[in-house]
């Protein structure tokens, strides 16, 4: 443990067979990324299993910054946002539970089938948009929506949001009681769904998370990011150029991927992705309501063209099945 009173336990806080707090046996590991690693866990009372978050990079703010995000979730209550369910501090390690998913990311969902077809796109984008917009009105911006933060639960084949790790709390009193740390030097995100405001080193509001879901968007109709130009779905350009066409670059057109796809619905992700703030949807909840307009208007034109029976587990003819495990993925 270092003078800040938290330890650094390397990149495996916890081991299985430990018991956390006295309250959480840990079951196996299931993902880790650069700040912190996810574990499938039994309470041991109750023999409830759920995912633990725990942070091993203690460098900077990291720890203040997951005690923000455990709080920040608590906070939040929708059906499109991964449910936090207890949290603390063992011997030195920031850490809490939530939910225990199946299913995947929507990174691997994309990788997995391609094309999601319009209908299921439209519906992953509308639950994106109304969790965020629950988050957008308890001033919270996400910051960094990305596929790799979405999940795709199998049943139902819904969406979770994750990850609010690198978000901005924008209420001065909120801020101060739960995060003290010095954003404005820094620029926190990924570069493939950040705004041009962003980039230019500007100040950042909401909308930066409705051009953030316009490349989401536009990446599950596709299958590729709009910038990809390799056979891959995220074969980027080096970080210089991609961030000159994020700040001058129209997006290739949707229609060239997606024959079909009907021009009022390019419209809605090419406005999303304007670069002047004031020419995009204002708010999330004005995108999710295009959104669910558009995928009433697509399904009442198209009643049996829709490449998912919306059954779980079930993909387009063809796709190999889906290989659902308990996970809650993280960066």
């Amino acid at each position: 443990m270092d003078g800040t009173g938290f330890s650094d336990r390397g990149d495996d806080p916890f081991k299985p067979g430990e018991v956390v707090e006295g309250r959480y046996r840990v079951i196996r590991r299931l993902s880790a990324g650069g700040v912190g690693a996810v574990y499938e866990v039994e309470h041991v009372f109750t023999g409830l299993h759920v995912a633990l978050k725990a942070l091993h990079n203690q460098r900077g703010d990291n720890p203040e910054r997951m005690r923000a995000e455990a709080r920040t979730l608590a906070e939040m209550r929708h059906p499109n946002i991964v449910q936090i369910t207890d949290g603390g501090v063992a011997e030195g390690t920031v850490w809490f539970t939530m939910e225990l998913l199946e299913g995947c990311t929507l990174r691997d969902e994309i990788l997995r089938v391609g094309p999601l077809g319009i209908s299921r796109s439209l519906r992953f984008a509308r639950q994106i948009a109304e969790g965020v917009a629950v988050a957008h009105a308890a001033d919270v911006i996400h910051r960094d929506l990305k596929p790799e933060n979405i999940f795709v639960v199998t049943e139902g084949d819904r969406i979770k949001i994750l990850d609010f790790g690198t978000s901005k709390i924008t209420s001065k009193q909120r801020r101060s009681a739960m995060l003290k740390t010095t954003d404005r030097f820094r620029l926190i995100g990924t570069q493939a769904y950040m705004p041009p405001e962003r980039l230019r080193a500007g100040l950042a509001d909401a909308r930066a998370d409705v051009y953030a879901l316009g490349h989401m968007l536009y990446e599950m109709i596709a299958g590729r990011h709009c910038w990809s130009e390799g056979p891959g779905p995220l074969d980027l350009p080096p970080p210089h150029e991609l961030g000159l066409r994020q700040i001058y670059t129209p997006p290739r057109a949707l229609s060239e991927h997606a024959p079909d796809l009907p021009e009022w619905i390019e419209q809605i992700v090419l406005r999303a992705l304007a670069k002047d703030p004031d020419h995009r949807q204002q708010s999330m909840q004005e995108l999710a309501t295009a959104l669910e307009a558009a995928r009433e208007r697509y399904d009442g034109e198209h009643p049996v063209q829709s490449p998912r029976t919306g059954i779980a587990g079930v993909g387009p003819p063809g796709a190999p099945p889906i290989d659902t495990e308990p996970m809650a993925p993280m960066q």
